[in-house]
């Protein structure tokens, strides 16, 4: 296997449109802007949103029908930390209730503290019209949802666990996955994943 042998490629970007997405694998396919340039991206990745900034790990392949992509073998993925990045994301509909009209509203109260206030302090979106507590509770919950994912999927690639054994941790485990596992990697061994002593007693 040459692949293995090849250097790793570094891929730095805004995420502009996904193409697809299986949200019980965690495999994307993904427009990256890699300054100006439009490079697609495929992999096992655990999700990723329009506006969000990433590095990806891999190797360039050429695939027989869809032609030049870039194969992710693991992702770093930020949050959009300018206000123009985090519009982006927000008016993209990744979460419920926030279209491009009502991410304007939230950007230009919040600016750069925009997503804090959703992950934290969600109460303060209903200073807005229209935005009531509940619709504030659903919005911060699917926003820690997702960027739970994808603490996971980014802790499992560090052990060279796949997306899809992170995105069923997650499943079982909830928003503090990461925590359990760190205090104790030996649940890995149970329930849902099994997996083998031996390999977990490496990540341990």
């Amino acid at each position: 296997m040459e692949q293995n042998e090849q250097q790793l490629m570094k891929l730095e970007g805004t995420v502009e449109h996904v193409i697809y997405e299986n949200a019980d694998t965690g495999y994307a396919v993904f427009e990256v802007d890699a300054n100006g340039t439009d490079v697609v991206v495929a992999g096992n990745v655990g999700g990723v949103d329009n506006g969000m900034s990433v590095t990806v790990y891999g190797h360039m392949v050429n695939h027989p029908s869809y032609g030049e992509q870039f194969r992710a073998e693991t992702i770093e993925a930020r949050l959009p930390e300018d206000t123009s990045a985090i519009l982006s994301y927000l008016s993209s509909g990744v979460l419920p209730y926030i279209g491009p009209s009502t991410a304007k509203k939230i950007v230009s109260r919040f600016g750069e503290d925009t997503l804090t206030v959703i992950a934290e302090t969600p109460q303060r979106l209903c200073e807005l019209k229209g935005i009531t507590e509940q619709k504030a509770a659903v919005i911060s919950n699917e926003f820690r949802r997702m960027y739970g994912v994808r603490e996971v999927v980014a802790w499992f690639a560090r052990y060279g666990l796949t997306a899809q054994q992170a995105v069923t941790a997650y499943r079982a485990f909830g928003p503090h996955t990461v925590e359990a596992l760190t205090q104790n990697p030996y649940l890995l061994c149970g329930e849902p994943l099994q997996l083998k002593f031996g390999q977990v007693d490496g990540i341990a």
